[in-house]
C-alpha cells in the first residue's frame, strides 16, 4: 500500500487546508492500527508506520508484470520501429505528480541535450511533465520528445526505446510510497537512475541489484547519465542485472509466491 494521505498532509503542511489533511491522515493511521496486518512496499514505509505506533507491519516488495517482448528488442531496434531518432535516449514513463522531484531533471536537460546524440523521452502526464513542456517551449529544446499519456496496453515498444530510465521521488515524501516505475523499467532490462533519497526502497533495490544509481541533484544526474552514455559496458552490465533481479525478486511470479506464504501464515499463532 501507498500512503497518499500522508503525502497530502506533508504537501499542505502550514497551509489553510493542512489541518484538514492531517486530520484525515491521523484517521487513516487509526484505522490501520485496527488491522491484523498492514502490508507495505519497503523498509522506508515500514519505518514510517512504526513511528506512528503500528506494530502489525509486514514488508512485501513491489512487483511488475512481465513484458510480452522482454529482452527481444534492443533500444536501437525499438526506436526504429517507433519512428524515433537514433540517439542515446533517457526516458521517463507514467505519471509525474507533485510528489515526484523534477527539479534535477529540468536542471540536467539543458546540460545534456547540447550533445546532439543524447535525447530525453517523456511518455506520461502530470505537473512534472507540464513543467518540461513549458521549459521546452521557452528554451527551444530540440532533443526532448513529449509523447503525452499512452495507455499501458498501447505502450508497445516505447519503454524499450530508452537506454536508461528515470524515476523520482521528493526527499520530503520518503516513506509514503515506493515508485513502481523502477520495477517496470527493470522488467524491460533497462537501468534506472533514481532521483531521490537513498533510503527509499526503490533506491536500495537498484543499488543492491547493481542495476542503476541514486542521485539527488541536477549535477549528480548529469554525471550519472554521462557515465552510462560514455561506458557501454557499464550500461550493458546494469541492463542485464536489472532484468535478472527483476525476474528473481520483483516479477509477479516471484512476489505472488511471497503473498501466498503470507496468506498461509496469516492465521498462524506462535507456539508457547
Amino acid at each position: 500500500m501507498d500512503l497518499p494521505l500522508e503525502q497530502l498532509a506533508r504537501r499542505h503542511e502550514g497551509s489553510g487546508t493542512g489541518g484538514v489533511a492531517q486530520l484525515f491522515n491521523q484517521l487513516q493511521y487509526l484505522a490501520l492500527r485496527l488491522c491484523n496486518k498492514v502490508v507495505v512496499l519497503g523498509d522506508c514505509m515500514c519505518s514510517l508506520l512504526q513511528k506512528q505506533g503500528l506494530r502489525n507491519v509486514e514488508v512485501l516488495g513491489p512487483w511488475a508484470d512481465d513484458p510480452k517482448r522482454i529482452g527481444e528488442c534492443t533500444s536501437t531496434e525499438a526506436r526504429l520501429e517507433e519512428g524515433l531518432p537514433e540517439k542515446f535516449t533517457v526516458g521517463y514513463y507514467g505519471y509525474a505528480g507533485e510528489w515526484h522531484d523534477f527539479d534535477p531533471i529540468l536542471e540536467a536537460i539543458p546540460e545534456l541535450t547540447v550533445r546532439s546524440n543524447v535525447q530525453f523521452l517523456f511518455a506520461g502526464l502530470g505537473p512534472g511533465i507540464d513543467r518540461v513542456i513549458v521549459a521546452q517551449k521557452q528554451n527551444s529544446w530540440k532533443n526532448v520528445i513529449i509523447k503525452g499519456w499512452v495507455p499501458r496496453g498501447e505502450l508497445g515498444l516505447l519503454p524499450l526505446c530508452s537506454d536508461l530510465h528515470l524515476v523520482s521521488l521528493k526527499k520530503s515524501m520518503l516513506g509514503t510510497c515506493v515508485p513502481s516505475k523502477t520495477y517496470g523499467a527493470m522488467a524491460y532490462g533497462r537501468p534506472v537512475i533514481f532521483i531521490g533519497p537513498k533510503e527509499c526502497q526503490a533506491g536500495k533495490d537498484l543499488v543492491d541489484a547493481q542495476a542503476g544509481e541514486v542521485v539527488e541533484t541536477g549535477l549528480d544526474l548529469v554525471k550519472a547519465i554521462s557515465r552510462f552514455f560514455n561506458n557501454p559496458d557499464y550500461l550493458g552490465k546494469c541492463s542485464r542485472n536489472a532484468q535478472k533481479v527483476f525476474l528473481e525478486e520483483h516479477s509477479a511470479e516471484a512476489l505472488f509466491k511471497k503473498w501466498d506464504e503470507f496468506f498461509q501464515n496469516l492465521g498462524t499463532k506462535p507456539s508457547g
